[in-house]
C-alpha cells in the first residue's frame, strides 16, 4: 500500500514529509529563490534565479524524497536531506560572495532576503537530522 504520510513514523518525520511536499510544490510552481543565482545556467536578469534544471531537480528531491520517506524508504530520507541542504548551501555561497556561475555575486547576508524561506529550510534540515529522526532512520527505514 502506498501512502502520502505515514502516521506510524515519529512526529518529526511526519512534519518533515509535509514540509518536503510543501517546498517541492512551491518550488515547482513559483520558481527558485534568490540564493540559487550562484549556480551555473542561472539567469540573473529576471527577478530571482531562473534555472529550470535546478528548479525541477530541487522539486523532485523534495517531493520525491517526502513520498519515499512516507513509504518507509531510506533513499527518501537521503533525498529529502539533500533537498533540504541544497538551499542552505546556496545561501552559504551567497553569504561569502562565491559564485559557481560566470558572473559575480556580491556577498549578502542570508537574512537580507526571504527570511520565511530560511526558516522552512532550517526547520526541514533540523527535523531530518534530529537524533530521534536519525534513530528511526537507522532502525526502521529499508
Amino acid at each position: 500500500m502506498r501512502r502520502w504520510v505515514n502516521p506510524s513514523q515519529p512526529d518529526l518525520l511526519q512534519i518533515a514529509t509535509w514540509i518536503g511536499y510543501f517546498r517541492g510544490v512551491f518550488t515547482l510552481l513559483f520558481g527558485l529563490d534568490v540564493q540559487f543565482i550562484v549556480f551555473p545556467l542561472s539567469d540573473p536578469s529576471r527577478n530571482g534565479a531562473s534555472n529550470p534544471i535546478v528548479q525541477i531537480g530541487l522539486a523532485a528531491l523534495l517531493a520525491g524524497g517526502a513520498y519515499l520517506l512516507a513509504n518507509g524508504r531510506r533513499l527518501g530520507w537521503r533525498l529529502l536531506l539533500a533537498g533540504a541542504a541544497l538551499p542552505l548551501f546556496a545561501r552559504l555561497l551567497v553569504a561569502f560572495g562565491v559564485s559557481l556561475s560566470s558572473f559575480d555575486v556580491p556577498a549578502t547576508s542570508p537574512l537580507d532576503y526571504d527570511v520565511i524561506g530560511l526558516i522552512f529550510e532550517v526547520a526541514l534540515f533540523a527535523l531530518l537530522v534530529h537524533p530521534r529522526s536519525r534513530q528511526y532512520e537507522k532502525v526502521w527505514l529499508e
